[in-house]
């Protein structure tokens, strides 16, 4: 019987062992080598400004090497900027329970749950963590407000946000949101205390950010001419701000001055062509100009640029019906059905579309369904109750 080398096994078994460690590592290596290539792409097209391509490959990177801590944080940021809020927080989560020390990384975090609406889980990082570290940030307790807001508890949130402006009176911010506490908090309710803090913002605060607050402020407020007032010292400075000639816009458009509202709604149109809401006010102010045949192109034209459709639809049905276009309508509510678009609000105008039809009985009934989720759209609601004869 032939007798097995015990010395040629061991040296044998050593050398494949060696091999496949060495293997191991040169896989690894290799591995993070060409993951490397994916986060040098994703941070070239964060400068060009492609984001979708950057968070691709961050995407990438990221699962390859879970471990870079930087890159994840930075993947996070990103994904932020495009609302991934999901996304963002799964990032952050997993960078905080290796390193909790990364004070940014904890503040994003606490901007994703603010934004999911988790208030209670964004109190605790404040609390717990943030504001023990400094108490006294002005920015961190305007954060905590909001969590006290959401969690219902607005009389702690009006003593915080008093804290936060005797910290730092050029905080926005603050008064911002006790403007809004005094406005709409059914238990505080106080119109003219609303009024008052943005009075004091606005003397203490000499910022284009105090421009803005005002202006939304005023707007919200239905006081379009205080908001279309502050909206031209802020494009006296920024002309390009599509946000605040979309608003200025419709403010001149309420207040009938309809060759500034058109200007500055072609405008915004213009500089961002995907954005369904400069389309639709455009065609309400030609509409108001005694042009509605140019409304309805408007937003036909609308529906070969934008992304998001529902609005264009809905606006198309609106004033397809205003000009008795009933199959004009009923295609653009068909289509409208195919999208996410609230079901009380495309019940309206199917409604409309039977009124428009001489089929009173079936309106009326689906109105007085749709009406008790109509409470929060004043405008909309004045309308149902005036063919219920309300």
């Amino acid at each position: 019987m032939r007798k097995i080398n015990k010395r040629f096994v061991v040296i044998l078994v050593a050398v494949v062992i060696l091999l496949g460690t060495g293997t191991y590592f040169l896989h690894g290596y290799q591995l993070r080598r060409n993951a490397r290539v994916f986060l040098e792409r994703a941070q070239a097209a964060l400068k060009e400004g492609r984001r979708d391509v950057a968070a691709k490959n961050f995407q990438w990177y990221t699962e390859l090497v879970p471990q870079d801590l930087d890159a994840q944080q930075e993947f996070a940021e990103l994904l932020i900027e495009l609302r991934a809020y999901g996304p963002a927080y799964f990032r952050l989560e997993t960078v905080l329970r290796h390193d909790p020390e990364r004070t940014e990384a904890r503040k994003m975090l606490v901007d994703v749950l603010l934004n999911i609406g988790r208030f209670r889980d964004a109190e605790e990082h404040l609390n717990q963590y943030l504001l023990k570290v400094n108490p006294d940030d002005a920015e961190l307790l305007t954060k905590l407000a909001r969590c006290q807001r959401g969690l219902g508890q607005s009389r702690e949130a009006v003593r915080t946000l008093e804290k936060a402006v005797s910290l730092r009176p050029e905080l926005a911010e603050a008064y911002a949101q006790l403007a809004g506490i005094y406005r709409y908090d059914p238990d505080l309710k106080d119109p003219q205390k609303a009024d008052e803090w943005i009075s004091k913002m606005l003397a203490a605060v000499k910022n284009e950010e105090a421009l803005r607050t005002a202006a939304v402020y005023y707007y919200q407020s239905d006081r379009y001419d205080q908001a279309l007032q502050y909206t031209k010292e802020i494009l006296a400075k920024k002309s390009d701000d599509v946000d605040f000639l979309i608003l200025g816009a419709d403010c001149a458009r309420r207040l009938e001055q309809l060759d500034l509202a058109r200007a500055w709604a072609e405008k915004a149109i213009a500089l961002d062509p995907q954005r369904a809401d400069g389309y639709t006010l455009l065609a309400a102010i030609q509409a108001a100009q005694g042009q509605p045949n140019e409304g309805l192109a408007t937003l036909q034209n609308a529906l070969t640029k934008v992304s998001d459709k529902a609005a264009v639809l809905a606006n198309l049905a609106e004033m397809s019906l205003n000009q008795g276009d009933e199959k004009n309508a009923e295609k653009a509510i068909e289509e409208l059905s195919q999208t996410r678009y609230p079901l009380s609000r495309l019940e309206w105008l199917r409604a409309r579309l039977l009124l428009a039809r001489g089929q009173w009985f079936e309106a009326a009934r689906k109105l007085e369904v749709i009406r008790p989720d109509l409470t929060d759209v004043p405008d909309l609601l004045k309308q149902v109750d005036f063919y219920l004869g309300l």
